[in-house]
């Protein structure tokens, strides 16, 4: 099992350029039209569950299509104690359209790491404790990818709409997706109100500051993988999720949210379930898009 080692935060100096954009432009070419109709004929009906499943149907097609073209889908989990969850959420994700599933353990004191390799997952073990840390390891396992998506491992992301998260990167109509997971649908107790408050101030302060048009700043995220090691990111901990938009953002990189399914997680969140967890990441939230205007 790999392993990374701890110092080097940026990844500035590796090579960073994957033959991403071509495939996926051919993989989509074919598709459009046929994507967009079945879209619009489902949108608006039954509601926001049955718009992100009826997305996900719409989308399902064109993602086996992508497969014909090799287009190299990895997927990325951190996780921290995280071992009554991870197994069932390495097996919701379809296998059919990744390539490879990287468990991050960031110093787990459970056997998260076993149950993720019962479960079918490559497991990276991180000492660098930190959430930032954490999925820096696991894209520098999966740089040979054409696309990352990250999502949490400990139930609250749902693996099974990695279609929606990742076909408008897919289909090269952006470089990074997030899941709206207020805008979608929001299982009773997933999330406070202390953290859906917190959320909206954030994205507005983003909008305000950097003109980006999301509803979230979630985890279940999708992005080009050259484009990801082109940010050099540098927020290890609480920072990582909002520095990644900022940066992007500034690079002109085109930046969507969609609507996703957020469910009540298995455990405590070490964000929103602690008061340390609380403070420090609304530290780290607002913090981040100043500290990147400051520097022009």
């Amino acid at each position: 099992m790999p392993r990374s080692r701890c110092g080097n935060t940026e990844v500035g100096g590796q090579r960073s350029e994957v033959p991403s954009s071509p495939r996926l432009r051919r993989a989509s070419r074919g598709q459009r039209s046929r994507l967009r109709q079945g879209y619009a004929g489902q949108a608006g009906v039954g509601g926001r569950k049955a718009g992100v499943r009826n997305e996900r149907h719409a989308f399902t097609f064109v993602l086996k299509r992508a497969k014909v073209f090799d287009v190299k889908i990895s997927v990325v989990i951190p996780t921290l104690n995280e071992a009554r969850a991870i197994g069932g959420v390495v097996r919701a994700v379809p296998k059919d359209r990744v390539q490879d599933i990287f468990v991050v353990d960031n110093g787990s004191t459970d056997d998260t790491a076993q149950q993720a390799e019962l479960a079918g997952a490559r497991v990276i073990h991180e000492p660098c404790r930190g959430y930032g840390s954490a999925c820096l390891a696991g894209a520098k396992a999966a740089r040979e990818s054409d696309i990352i998506v990250f999502l949490d491992g400990d139930r609250s992301d749902d693996p099974r709409q990695l279609d929606v998260i990742a076909m408008p990167v897919v289909q090269d109509q952006a470089d990074l997706v997030i899941g709206n997971r207020i805008g979608g649908v929001l299982e009773k107790g997933a999330m406070p109100l202390h953290g859906q408050w917190g959320n909206r101030l954030i994205v507005l302060l983003l909008r305000l500051l950097y003109g980006v048009r999301i509803s979230d700043i979630g985890s279940f995220r999708a992005i080009k993988t050259s484009a990801f090691f082109g940010l050099k990111m540098e927020q290890m901990t609480y920072g990582w999720p909002v520095e990644m938009v900022v940066k992007a953002a500034r690079q002109g990189l085109r930046i969507q949210s969609v609507p996703i399914t957020y469910r009540k997680r298995i455990g405590t969140s070490k964000v929103t379930g602690t008061l340390k967890g609380t403070i420090m990441a609304t530290y780290y939230m607002f913090l981040v898009p100043l500290r990147y205007l400051w520097k022009g």
